[in-house]
């Protein structure tokens, strides 16, 4: 077994230049500066996303060039230094290069449909070489397992036998032949006003926009510090005057600037947004790029004088390894004690000064550039040419049909070639055979092979069909086929197919995905009365939870005879309705799988093309009544054993039905007219909760519940604003040295996360609107002032509210937490005259955390939001897709924290805490005194 590489980072292409001689030092050297020089005309002016080209001396047994560069995600970065890499093989002849990424050779991929069939990414390494403008792929024939000395010597001295095919170096030059003329496309100049220092800076390195970018995208609580100071850029505050400049940068820094959200530091003087509009944009492009400069300016030498960067990050690994901590607790006195020693000697070491310099180099640069003479009369008399149209920005679709349609045109090439191919072999095989009686036929076979390739443990590279299958063309009567499976099922019931199965051919459905993951050899007796049990306690469940969807009638239900099985089955369903029988799952697979083959229309498709595979050829769909539909046999080992493993998952809305039946929460309908004076609550509905996509605790797609909550609090401010009653806001917002465990970091200050959802930002201009910015769960604490004051205790008083209406997020954190504040500082007498908190329940949501994402984040619990009858519905779905047994066997493995069961709960809690809960809440007209 070959040994296990070290991962490389997903966002970095590396490449090494061998000449074909051995040369030394001097002469390496001189060739390095040689290719630098000759590529000095076509990268001079461009802008690299993260690094720019470059290449090092390597003086180990093969004296190379070497070197690697972080794209990023500006794949153009990848791309145009493979097309530099051509250009040098073709400008000197005599040297051998390689280039690869996380993916390895990743101009195989380009050329997936014509390589050999020998080539994979097992036996790819130091096989594929760039050489005289080249491809070359070293023969398995020549070397069967080449090292990278005998691979430099075969090309040297069999260049022309290694030069892979025309198709092949088509494929991959396709890539990079618009190339260098692309690269100059992939700039684009814009206009920005920025302070007079950041003009400065990059009007003598134009490149160091790439690390502006990069400090602004990458930013984090801990940088985003040095953003609220401004005290390298912006030493004037906000009598610093902008200046207007011209920048160059690549259409992806362009992109990651403009598509993200961020609000300016108080400091920043940025214009109104009332004003001209063009240069509001330009002011707000500019501050992105000083607040990048900032932060990674700080960042960067905060890193320079640790000298911790990835360096120290790999040290300490190798510490770790080798057992230098001897396993003690991380904190500990001990463990303290040989940290001191490691960071002690790290110090003293080479790597931590060349560390130092590598990261400190920036700053050290700008600092340089700041020293300079400037101002900003500099900057004033200079023409700026207009911004480069960015319509490109907004059209990407374009491009990505036509990338999509040549990837389509080489599919049908490569699929077209692939069935004449078939056809010939056909031509070959027809003979008798073809004609064979239809008695000989089995349809069981069908099943047999479905059920090898289901459960098939694949590798890596994906499913794939078993071996030894039967390649001859399966001819498949219909009506014969459902005729003898009516007979079996009547004749003999489903328990005697099994066994028949197991006895004669030996079932490939022995064997489940618990076993594959336990890694158990021992194969349980399949069909047993124990598992009758429990599919017919599965279809009970299934029925009970699809009986007040519209699910239940894309299924067919098992017939009331069929259904009776042997005497250990399960009678659950006695307490059913008579006329909802039982849904037949393996019927419903069935008959999915025919009615997929029928849409095909006869043209290529998913099951045709997985049958097909497996050697099973499906006659054309001739009868227009639908046959295939119309018949009711049941593949007993088609069974959804995907679903059998799991009783232990079996938590249906009944749970929920449960607890609502035990802890009811008794609505009401609250009618306000305007006697009592009332004011409305509206608790962190922000960006970063209800915004799809806006944070770690927004929702990832858009979700009912919050719409609904968000929709009832735009509809009650209105009415709210129009009536001039008093509304109070609450506004998550943390700051990023003020952490909140458990949660992770979410609607941090200046971020778009804290600010009020687009539907309510008209608030912020309404009177009788108070703000109010909390950095805590309990919007009654985050009320409090540094003197003591409480704001939200002021507004009910100067106010004089009986009745607080209270909506939000979330349900059963912070909604709940005020509410129960709230009555308890009634209850004492601190909130006079306040009688009543009264919660909306349509006008509060809970939000989404799920346990995957929980995972990843150190410290933080889960929260999922789905309900378990939206998993249900997709387990559902994906029974009626192709791959029904794999496709969500993980989807029910998690705990469940069902929505509707936290939002009740929260209610539940603030009524019990002396809160009222409506349903509704309606107006009447105010009357006149």
């Amino acid at each position: 077994m070959a040994a296990t590489r070290p991962r490389l980072p997903d966002d970095t292409v590396f490449y090494s230049i061998y000449p074909d001689s051995t040369l030394s030092t001097s002469s390496l050297q001189s060739l390095h500066l040689q290719i630098l020089d000759h590529l000095s005309p076509l990268i001079s002016d461009y802008i690299w996303q993260h690094e720019p080209f470059n290449l090092s001396l390597s003086t180990t047994a093969i004296p190379h060039l070497h070197g690697h560069l972080r794209f990023g995600d500006n794949l153009e970065d990848e791309w145009f230094t493979v097309f530099l890499l051509f250009e040098i093989s073709r400008a000197f002849p005599a040297l051998s290069i390689r280039v690869w990424d996380s993916d390895g050779e990743f101009l195989l991929i380009e050329a997936a449909f014509h390589l050999p069939r020998w080539l994979n990414p097992d036996n790819s390494e130091n096989r594929l070489f760039i050489r005289r403008g080249d491809l070359h792929i070293i023969p398995k024939a020549s070397l069967p397992n080449p090292t990278l000395v005998d691979s430099l010597k075969f090309l040297i001295n069999n260049e022309n036998e290694s030069r892979a095919s025309e198709a092949i170096q088509s494929a991959v030059k396709s890539k990079i032949a618009d190339y260098p003329h692309r690269a100059k496309r992939n700039m684009h100049n814009v206009r920005v006003r920025v302070p007079v220092s950041v003009a400065q800076v990059l009007k003598h390195e134009p490149c160091l926009i790439s690390l502006a970018v990069e400090g602004f995208y990458d930013r984090d609580i801990d940088t985003m510090k040095y953003a609220a100071k401004m005290e390298r850029f912006l030493s004037k505050g906000k009598e610093e005057e902008l200046v207007l400049v011209n920048v160059k940068m690549s259409r992806a820094m362009y992109a990651q600037l403009m598509q993200q959200t961020f609000q300016a530091p108080k400091c920043y003087p940025m214009p109104s947004r009332s004003g001209d509009a063009a240069g509001y944009l330009e002011a707000e492009l500019g501050m992105k790029i000083a607040c990048g400069f900032e932060m990674v300016y700080w960042q960067r030498k905060k890193e320079g004088d640790e000298g911790k960067g990835s360096t120290w990050s790999k040290y300490f690994e190798s510490l770790e390894k080798s057992g230098y901590f001897e396993g003690l607790i991380p904190g500990s006195k001990e463990y303290k004690r040989l940290m001191e020693n490691a960071e002690e000697y790290y110090r003293k070491s080479n790597l931590f000064v060349r560390t130092s310099e590598m990261l400190s180099a920036p700053v050290r640069r700008i600092d340089e550039i700041l020293a300079l003479p400037h101002s900003v009369n500099d900057f004033r008399s200079q023409e700026v040419p207009p911004a480069d149209d960015d319509s490109w920005l907004y059209s990407g679709e374009d491009e990505l049909n036509s990338t999509l349609k040549e990837r389509e045109k080489e599919l049908e090439l490569y699929n077209s070639k692939l069935k004449s191919k078939q056809k010939s072999n056909e031509s070959q095989n027809s003979g008798p055979s073809s004609s064979k009686d239809i008695d000989d036929f089995d349809p069981r076979d069908i099943a047999k092979t479905m059920q090898a390739f289901v459960h098939k443990v694949s590798s890596y590279k994906g499913a794939e069909v078993p071996e030894n299958r039967n390649l001859e063309e399966v001819d498949l009567d219909v009506n014969r086929f459902m005729k003898d499976m009516e007979s079996v099922m009547k004749d003999q019931g489903c328990q005697d197919i099994a066994d028949n199965d197991d006895s004669e051919e030996g079932s490939s459905s022995d064997m489940d995905f618990d076993e594959f993951e336990d890694g158990s050899d021992v194969a349980e007796e399949d069909n047993s009365d124990g598992e009758d049990t429990f599919m017919s306690s599965y279809s009970d469940a299934l029925n009970s939870e699809l009986r007040n969807t519209s699910l239940k009638k894309s299924f067919i239900h098992a017939n009331e005879e069929p259904s009776k099985k042997s005497e250990g089955a399960s009678n659950a369903t006695d307490g059913m309705d008579e006329d909802f029988t039982p849904v037949d799952v393996d019927l419903n697979l069935v008959k999915n799988l025919l009615e997929s083959f029928s849409s095909q229309q006869g043209l290529p498709g998913p099951t045709s093309n997985l049958l097909g595979l497996m050697g099973v050829k499906l006659p054309k769909d001739d009868d227009k009544d639908g046959e295939f539909t119309r018949d009711r046999a049941v593949y007993n080992t088609l069974k959804a054993q995907m679903l059998r493993n799991y009783p232990r998952m079996m938590m249906t809305s009944k749970t929920i039905d449960l607890l609502r039946n035990e802890l009811p929460v008794e609505q009401e309908s609250l009618f306000l007219s305007g006697d009592v004076k009332t004011g409305l609550v509206l608790v962190d509905v922000v960006n970063g909760f209800c915004t799809v996509g806006s944070g770690n605790l927004a929702p990832t797609q858009p979700d009912g519940q919050i719409s609904e909550m968000v929709d009832e609090s735009v509809r009650l401010a209105r009415v709210f604003c129009e009536k001039k009653w008093p509304v109070f806001a609450f506004l998550d917002t943390h700051y990023p040295d003020v952490p909140e465990p458990p949660y992770p970091p979410h609607c941090i200050s200046g971020t778009d996360e804290s600010n009020l959802v687009p539907e309510l930002q008209w608030l912020e201009n309404e009177t009788n609107v108070t703000l109010r910015r909390k950095d805590c769960i309990d919007g009654f604490l985050g009320s409090v002032e540094k003197d003591g004051s409480n704001v939200f205790v002021n507004w009910v008083k100067s106010n004089q509210i009986k009745n607080v209406l209270v909506l939000g997020i979330c349900t059963d954190v912070c909604v709940l937490d005020f509410v129960c504040s709230t009555l308890s500082a009634r209850n004492r007498g601190f909130l006079a005259p306040l009688e009543d908190v009264i919660v909306y329940s349509r006008g509060c949501a809970t939000y989404d955390f799920p346990v995957h994402v929980a995972k990843n984040i150190k410290d933080a619990l889960p929260h999922p939001q789905k309900s378990f009858i939206a998993l249900l519905e997709e387990v559902v779905i994906g029974l009626k897709m192709h791959n029904a047994g794999v496709i969500h066997v993980h989807v029910l493995d998690q705990r469940i924290h069902v929505e509707d069961l936290m939002h009740h709960m929260g209610l539940f809690f603030a009524k019990g805490r002396g809160a009222k809960v409506v349903s509704e809440v309606s107006f009447g007209a105010l009357k006149v005194p």
